[in-house]
């Protein structure tokens, strides 16, 4: 009976894998997550209508699209915050997503978690492992910085892409930033991803998450003094900083101001600009990819991290932890040319970030108002021998605890030995 059912699991799987990918070519992933609403994206591969099935606990509200093909949005609103929700997304020619979920931002300070990779482009293999990272270390949401595929005006290159990420994208909302290689593309990028952007602009927007705000900047659009970019970026700065409920600011752009990598050169008009605006607006942390490596550098108590470990290959040349151009940045704390993933804890004032490769094991930590808690084993005072974790009373009462043992075993060895002596004089 288990061997049938499996079967019939596997065939029933199977035929809905044909039906789906005959229609669902793309998605549905997520966009644009608010505390009331949330876009939920696709790409069909002919004409159809469809809706798009939600609720708390079950599929009890609707959303009908009419028709349409290729890259289609759907925006659910009046939605709770702070909540889970499940969802499925139908075709009406008989195409479906499995049933998936996705939960909204909240609507005011809430303890949240991000997480942060790049440079997918061309390792697809590692890009998987980052991602399966990226799933396991969970998040509210997830920012790509940037070059997520080789060639941008690749749709081939695009579909292996979602072809990866979807298992994260489907259940986690993805904030892109626009990489050199995405801006080989005039209308791919801009058509896939639907981003809060200013009027007229598609590559470059801010957003709002619990006492965060993200600003993210496009590194290969004019950006200089007086550019629309810049006018931009200054004003959106300034509000955030002057927003009573905005306790972080975060900046995301690809191309790195501060590296010691292969393209660490290339940041310095980037530093000369950006930097001075960061310090005026309170800045704490900048996210950018571009070189294939991980470093944390700080500059004026800011924290600039390159996280573009997430499958463009890192030249093999070195050592992982020997950067190939040390001088291009004397701010630089850490460098590690591996794959990896940053998760972020946000918790009130703290902001508590971790660096993970893909054994999982945490290479490097940094953060903003991040407590000392020393472990239990640090809690006593030093000594030669090595420290032990028991207090100094309690060391006192176990030492009074075996003497006592030790007298009373005594006694009534002595004891016995009396009976004995006693016996043996009848």
């Amino acid at each position: 009976m288990r061997f049938f059912s499996a079967v019939l699991t596997l065939v029933l799987w199977f035929g809905f894998s044909l039906a789906a990918s005959a229609a669902l070519t793309k998605g549905p992933y997520l966009e644009n997550v608010t505390a009331h609403s949330i876009t939920i994206s696709f790409e069909s591969d002919h004409e159809t209508d469809g809706h798009v099935s939600y609720g708390i606990g079950t599929l009890d509200r609707r959303l009908d699209f009419d028709n349409g093909v290729g890259i289609q949005s759907v925006e659910l609103e009046d939605l709770k915050p702070s909540t889970e929700y499940f969802y499925r997304l139908e075709l009406h020619d008989g195409a479906f997503s499995p049933t998936l979920t996705f939960s909204t931002a909240p609507d005011g300070p809430e303890p949240f978690r991000f997480v942060v990779f790049g440079d997918t482009r061309t390792d697809h293999g590692t890009h998987r492992q980052v991602v399966a990272l990226a799933d396991e270390l969970g998040g509210d949401f997830y920012l790509h910085t940037g070059d997520m595929v080789e060639d941008g005006d690749s749709a081939e290159n695009w579909q292996t892409f979602f072809d990866i990420e979807s298992p994260l994208m489907s259940r986690m909302v993805m904030w892109p930033v626009m990489g050199n290689h995405e801006h080989r593309s005039d209308t791919l990028y801009d058509n896939l991803f639907h981003t809060p952007t200013p009027p007229d602009v598609t590559r470059y927007y801010s957003f709002d998450f619990s006492n965060c705000h993200f600003t993210v900047i496009d590194s290969d659009t004019d950006f200089s003094v007086g550019s629309e970019q810049y006018q931009w970026l200054e004003a959106d700065l300034s509000a955030a900083s002057n927003d009573s409920a905005i306790d972080h600011i975060f900046a995301l752009y690809h191309r790195p101001s501060y590296s010691s990598g292969w393209h660490g050169s290339e940041g310095l008009a980037l530093a000369e600009t950006f930097h001075p605006l960061f310090v005026k607006y309170g800045v704490e942390m900048v996210f950018n990819g571009h070189d294939h490596d991980y470093e944390r550098s700080q500059v004026d108590g800011i924290y600039y991290v390159v996280a573009g470990g997430g499958g463009a290959p890192y030249p093999p040349l070195l050592p992982e932890d020997q950067a190939p151009n040390p001088d291009n940045n004397p701010d630089s704390q850490v460098f590690l040319g591996i794959f990896h993933a940053v998760r972020c804890d946000v918790t009130g004032q703290e902001v508590a970030c971790h660096m993970v490769d893909l054994t999982r094991s945490v290479r490097d930590s940094f953060g903003i108002n991040v407590s000392e808690k020393k472990p239990v084993e640090d809690a006593c005072e030093p000594c030669d021998a090595g420290c032990s974790s028991v207090s100094a009373h309690g060391g006192l009462a176990l030492l009074l605890l075996m003497l006592f043992v030790a007298f009373c075993l005594r006694r009534r060895k002595s004891s016995a030995q009396q009976d004995q002596d006693h016996q043996a004089g009848q």
